[in-house]
């Protein structure tokens, strides 16, 4: 495993929490990544690994994240100055660590803006409290809107529909749809709080020069309602707007929802 991590044999750390925190380690080092994803792994993290500076802020444009444990030691760029980069990403909590002779750049990232600095070896136990204790401190400040790229998804509350492929995310955990139900749901992202024709479903859904699919897709609505409901967190909800079609609301407390 490593020098990086200290892990007792036989200790096992969880939250009860019905869906996982997105974590991304960020290192140079394979040694510091891989010893931090074997130390937490069984736990409630999902764990991204990114090895370098760019791999790092390509991830946050394109994945939801709620912290990161960044190691000082960058090869591609100062752990500081990235460090302060992050900070600029108001929602994201960030935990720093490095090694004994580091201790100085730990209290300059505290004053850039990072949660909090441990020093390497850390006990599994303390950085799992640590960054639990992180992500508390920071979940008030966290906005309701994900944070992904504009550019590559569709997001709606904690809703995020990828457009380049058939990916669903909702809170942290991601959705497995069928492909006429992703189809449905990318459509309705497209315009959240907009009325879409059913017209304009049904042809997104099963192509052009179909048949009448009006029955269809009431049942498509409603199988994709359910789905999204066994999800972590209360989606945006599918509203039905008579004699035109279907919306997406803007959030999972939009006024117009009807009632469950």
């Amino acid at each position: 495993m490593g020098p990086f991590l200290e892990r007792p044999p036989t200790v096992r750390i969880g939250r009860a929490s019905a869906s996982r925190a997105n974590l991304l380690v960020i290192s140079s080092d394979p040694d510091v990544a891989d010893a931090v994803s074997a130390g937490l792994r069984a736990t409630v993290y999902a764990i991204r690994v990114a090895h370098d500076a760019s791999a790092a802020l390509a991830l946050l444009d394109s994945t939801l994240i709620d912290v990161v444990l960044l190691d000082l030691d960058l090869t591609d760029a100062a752990g500081l100055a990235l460090c302060t980069e992050l900070t600029t990403r108001s929602a994201l909590a960030i935990v720093c660590c490095g090694s004994e002779d580091r201790r100085a750049d730990g209290v300059r990232a505290l004053r850039a803006g990072a949660d909090d600095f441990l020093v390497k070896p850390f006990d599994p136990m303390e950085l799992e409290a640590r960054i639990g204790a992180t992500l508390r401190r920071t979940a008030a400040l966290r906005p309701a809107k994900p944070r992904c790229a504009e550019r590559d998804a569709y997001c709606v509350g904690q809703l995020v529909v990828y457009r380049a492929q058939p990916r669903v995310l909702l809170g942290a955990d991601e959705l497995q749809l069928a492909p006429s139900h992703y189809r449905l749901l990318a459509t309705l992202a497209r315009t959240p709080g907009t009325p879409v024709p059913q017209a304009e479903l049904i042809q997104a859904v099963w192509g052009p020069g179909e048949a009448d699919h009006r029955r269809a897709l009431y049942q498509h609505v409603c199988q994709l309602r359910a789905r999204l409901a066994e999800g972590p967190v209360a989606p945006p909800p599918i509203i039905l707007v008579r004699q035109v079609g279907y919306q997406l609301g803007r959030d999972a407390q939009d006024p117009q929802a009807p009632p469950a």
